[in-house]
């Protein structure tokens, strides 16, 4: 779905293009008749209508590079949702079975032996930081010759291992695809937001000059309608009041 602050520049670009399009060879006989008079000896008319047509079928492949920036945009982030959600129940998952494996081996071991295990401080909940975390009790768990403090007390180490590694793959995987995720949007609102200064920088100049030379000839009812407007760039001064709300974050 298109951004409201791109479809507004796409219908002011339309707009324009369109009044190009059917008044062009119109304006080009109205231009010449008005200079003709002050042509000298040796010089040529210009073509008004082909400078105007040039001029239109820039504002449409802009038009169609805003239009394709915009969708891939809007394309990108609706694949974050899903992710971050899938991310955020693993990550739940992960944290649980840390606690859980925590208060098994704390009913098992000395402190100073679960500390050694790598469970220092309040298990942390940013995935980042719980993965890290989690590696460091495996790694702990692999490496160490556990004594319980109590002789009846036991933990099946292999079987928290098989149960907290792949949690933590799976967080692992996860935050990597979201940080992925994060970059491929911030790359394409970032060509989004320059197709939309070079829609706007383009607009602007074939607008203005389409409207002065609509009003140089008289038509002053339809340069109203070509005239950008000087509050808000890229739109014709038609559509200045009605400025949408544009939720895209900037990258």
């Amino acid at each position: 779905m298109t951004s409201p602050v791109v479809t507004r520049l796409l219908r002011s670009n339309r707009s324009v293009v369109q009044h190009i399009e059917t008044n062009a060879e119109r304006l080009d006989e109205r231009l010449k008749a008005l200079l003709k008079p002050h042509l000298r000896a040796g010089e040529k008319m210009p073509d008004f209508a082909l400078a105007l047509t040039l001029m239109g079928r820039l504002l449409a492949a802009q038009a169609s590079e805003l239009a394709a920036a915009d969708d891939a945009n809007e394309a990108e982030k609706l694949d974050d949702p899903a992710l971050l959600r899938a991310l955020e129940e693993a990550n739940d998952s992960l944290y649980k079975a840390t606690v859980r494996a925590r208060e098994m081996l704390a009913g098992a071991f000395t402190a100073k032996a679960l500390g050694s295990l790598g469970f220092k401080g309040d298990t942390p909940r940013a995935p980042d930081t719980l993965v890290r975390f989690v590696t460091n009790v495996l790694t702990a768990l692999d490496s160490h010759t556990l004594t319980p403090a109590d002789d009846g007390a036991s933990v099946d180490v292999k079987k928290l291992v098989k149960r907290l590694q792949p949690a933590r793959d799976k967080v692992h995987a996860l935050a990597g695809d979201a940080l992925r995720e994060a970059r491929e949007l911030q790359q394409t609102q970032a060509a989004r937001n320059a197709a939309i200064e070079r829609a706007v920088e383009t607009f602007d100049g074939v607008a203005g000059t389409a409207s002065a030379l609509l009003d140089l000839v008289g038509e002053s009812a339809l340069a109203e309608r070509t005239r950008p407007s000087t509050r808000h760039s890229g739109v014709v001064q038609t559509d200045e009041d009605t400025p949408p709300a544009d939720p895209t974050p900037t990258a």
